[in-house]
């Protein structure tokens, strides 16, 4: 079985040489299964991550959603912990933890108690029994809990026969990809 490092430097790689039109073609299948899977569900808190490095893009996601009046975090990272910022479209983002965009810091609530209903988070690998393989810092394993419904979104050359994993790796409840939704 190949190693955590090795895998995601290759996964990394692979994600890296996309095309602009590959993401945005992709994101936009992903967004619309994303869609039709939630809108029968009650829920009113949802995080999205901001996308980084190719990932599959939430940008959209996250201003549809908003739009009907779901209320939206985004992951800051505060003291090596992800904390839910709440954000509205109209909110500027800034370089965060590791440079990734993040609300401005009084968008961050320090006494947050609303519970979050799903996470979206990004899947740099990925397989079949719900398991993802992130960048190795272990923010979203840390951060997500057994209450959340928790949805990895990929591209379909991310899925893989097996991640490896460990005990402290949590595994997701769906991942959605341009072609299927796996749960």
């Amino acid at each position: 079985m190949v190693d955590k490092i090795s895998l995601r430097k290759d996964f990394l790689r692979k994600r890296g040489n996309l095309s602009v039109d590959y993401i945005q073609n992709n994101s936009q299948s992903i967004f619309k299964s994303l869609k039709s899977f939630l809108e029968p569900i009650s829920y009113n808190n949802i995080m999205f991550y901001v996308p980084i490095k190719n990932e599959v893009d939430t940008s959209i996601m996250f201003s549809y959603f908003w739009k009907i009046k779901k209320t939206i975090y985004l992951p800051a990272i505060v003291h090596s912990k992800i904390v839910p910022t709440l954000f509205n479209p109209d909110d500027k983002l800034i370089a965060g933890a590791y440079n990734i965009p993040e609300p401005l810091p009084h968008s961050q609530n320090p006494e947050f108690t609303k519970p979050i209903d799903v996470v979206i988070v990004p899947c740099v690998a990925c397989d079949k029994e719900l398991h993802r393989l992130g960048y190795g810092k272990g923010y979203f394993d840390r951060f997500l809990t057994e209450s959340q419904f928790k949805i990895g979104l990929a591209y379909n050359f991310q899925f893989i026969d097996s991640v490896p994993h460990e005990p402290h790796d949590i595994k997701l409840d769906l991942i959605i990809t341009e072609d299927a939704i796996y749960s």
